[in-house]
């Protein structure tokens, strides 16, 4: 069983990995801001910055943003039909089991 922990750093850096080189700029979202200061996360130049505020807020921002969204399924809304087409998500967020 895979466990994925806080708001899945381990999505992020496989995104990365996945995206590096391409030409694609990754930004994280509201409480994913400290993944900014992850040696790990900090070597991929692609991950440029942190758009919006907090979980609550996604349905204004996102209909905003221009890019494609992927989310872990804890903190989804039920999004804006605007932008229902580009946002996917990598399932739950769990704690130690």
């Amino acid at each position: 069983m895979h466990r994925r922990l806080g708001h899945d750093l381990k999505d992020l850096e496989e995104l990365l990995k996945q995206t590096q080189g391409k030409g694609i700029n990754v930004y994280t979202h509201g409480e994913m801001l400290p993944c900014h200061a992850y040696p790990g996360l900090k070597k991929y130049k692609h991950l440029v910055g942190n758009y919006g505020g907090a979980w609550q807020d996604q349905r204004e921002e996102f209909e905003e943003f221009p890019g494609a969204i992927l989310m872990t399924t804890n903190c989804l809304q039920r999004p804006q039909n605007s932008y229902q087409d580009r946002i996917f998500t990598a399932g739950l967020v769990v704690g130690p089991m």
